[in-house]
């Protein structure tokens, strides 16, 4: 009899291990182009004991060394690991955004689950306690093996990793169960899945932005930022090494009572949390599944023809296949939130870019090489989505239009918004540099086109959901696709700086172009 057999059924213990087995069901599901399967596959399983193992070497070496310096640390080292522990919370916050969503509003079992004999509050807490587990697992990987090597070594003091992390979790587990439930209230269910997904693409880049944005800052405004917000960080600030912002830094660093008041305070907030938020819960699933809804449209059932109601529900059907094909693309783009918000992850590590360009203070031809790059990995991305991830792709091989107009279609439905992109800034060069801004443009267009002439002659049918995973698709694809952009970004560099080393990425070009058609395969996606 197994362990998850052996507990008491419906009980909080036995559906937390219902959402533990989901968690490494989810892991190994929907790989490309194989079957699902249940847990990791054996490989998975290797790497990752292996990796632990390696982290296990690596504490083993790290952990005489620092620990001395843990004992009575100095104030700036709390500081420091303060700011550490926060860019860690910001990343857990935004894998629980996505976790509460998913494990909310995304599975087909809810309605099973409350019409059962188990209370709402208790499906509500095993959900949340999975979502602690999601978010807590992957920072102890890396994280668990120096509090072994620690205890192992007689430093006691490494164990503190373990409470400390798992409250970090439920905090930032708590506060996006609240604001799932908050959105879905304010926003509706279909709308709070878009809300959240950008959320939590923007909540796990803003460190990365913040650092790019304030390092591209001038001295003027830089110093007078850092005259204004130090102190706050230093002995008697509010953000200092005695207040509450160092608080989850003193636990960690073992601390007695910082350490007990903050796992405390974890098991409170947890309690809090499923207390007071599980009705609101049941409010949102109704809201999901559609009950409690009002038909706000239909409430009186006669409507006239060409008033406003008729007028809102109807479509407007564009003419042409290209503009309808487009149109079709761009709005099964707009529909998906999870697509929305890892596309703008890309799109997100263009505004440093962006401003340092602006600003005119940095190297022209490295950040318009970069641009190009960038620009150029935001279409494949659309051109994945519209090609290799087209739902209907029977329908359009059988209706009667012409194949290569639909490809040209899906082709420009993916370079078109990728452009848009770089406008701005070539619209901001113009009148500086015309002829540098027009070499930009053609550049570019050249890489999109090139990328994605790879990515059709060697595109597999797959879903949305596997997009995180489409370069395990075609390996060789997503190789030369990397090394034609590069190529073209390095086109881009060397030709602003007038060298004659502009056509050995040329001739690079040419050759992976040459490779990547010889390589093709049959077209089995559209």
């Amino acid at each position: 009899m197994s362990l998850v057999q052996r507990l008491p059924v419906g009980g909080l213990a036995w559906l937390l291990a219902h959402e533990i087995r989901l968690f490494f069901f989810d892991l190994g599901s929907q790989k490309s182009g194989k079957p699902s399967t249940r847990g990791l596959p054996k490989r998975s399983l290797i790497f990752f004991a292996l990796l632990f193992a390696f982290f296990h070497w690596i504490a083993w070496l790290l952990v005489p060394r620092i620990s001395p310096t843990l004992v009575n640390a100095p104030p700036l080292l709390v500081t420091g690991l303060s700011a550490l522990i926060f860019l860690f919370f910001t990343f857990m916050l935004s894998t629980a955004l996505t976790r509460s969503v998913r494990s909310l509003f995304e599975r087909a079992d809810m309605d099973l689950l409350l019409s059962s004999p188990i209370s709402s509050q208790t499906i509500f807490s095993a959900r949340l306690a999975g979502v602690v587990f999601a978010c807590a697992l992957i920072f102890l990987l890396f994280l668990a093996p120096f509090a072994h090597v620690g205890a192992l070594r007689g430093h006691w003091i490494w164990l503190a990793i373990y409470p400390t992390v798992l409250t970090l979790a439920v905090i930032a587990s708590s506060i996006a169960m609240l604001l799932t439930l908050v959105l879905v209230k304010l926003l509706g269910i279909r709308r709070t899945k878009t809300v959240a997904q950008i959320i939590g693409a923007l909540t796990g880049a803003a460190i990365f932005l913040i650092s790019q944005l304030f390092g591209n800052l001038g001295d003027r405004l830089r110093i007078p930022l850092q005259q204004k917000f130090l102190p706050l960080f230093q002995d008697g600030g509010s953000l200092g090494p005695e207040s509450w912002f160092s608080l989850p830094a003193r636990a960690l660093l073992g601390a007695p009572y910082e350490l007990a008041f903050f796992a405390v305070l974890g098991v409170l907030i947890f309690l809090f949390t499923a207390k007071t938020a599980h009705r609101f819960f049941i409010l949102g699933v109704q809201q999901a599944s559609g009950l409690g809804q009002v038909n706000r449209k239909t409430k009186n059932s006669l409507i006239t023809k060409g008033s406003p109601a008729t007028k809102d529900s109807r479509h407007r059907f564009q003419s042409g296949l290209m503009m309808i094909v487009m149109m079709k693309e761009w709005r099964l783009i707009k529909r998906d939130p999870q697509l929305i918000s890892r596309v703008l992850l890309q799109l997100l590590y263009l505004l440093p870019l962006f401003l340092v360009f602006f600003r005119g203070k940095a190297d022209l031809a490295g950040l318009a090489a970069s641009m190009t790059f960038l620009v150029t990995s935001v279409a494949n991305s659309l051109l994945w989505i519209t090609v290799s991830a087209e739902d209907a792709s029977d329908l359009l091989h059988c209706a009667p239009a012409n194949l290569r107009k639909i490809r040209t279609a899906k082709l420009l439905a993916a370079i078109l918004p990728a452009l848009a992109l770089l406008l701005p800034a070539l619209i901001w060069l113009i009148p500086q540099q015309a002829l540098i801004a027009m070499y930009i443009f053609v550049t570019t267009v050249f890489s999109m086109i090139s990328t994605s002439m790879i990515q059709l002659w060697h595109s597999k049918p797959a879903n949305r959901s596997e997009f995180n995973r489409r370069a395990n698709g075609s390996i060789l694809a997503g190789i030369f696709e990397s090394a034609t952009a590069l190529a073209w970004g390095g086109v881009v560099f060397l030709g602003i700086k007038m060298s004659l080393w502009v056509f050995a990425p040329l001739v690079l070009i040419v050759f992976v172009l040459a490779l990547a058609w010889f390589f093709r395969i049959e077209p089995k996606a559209l």
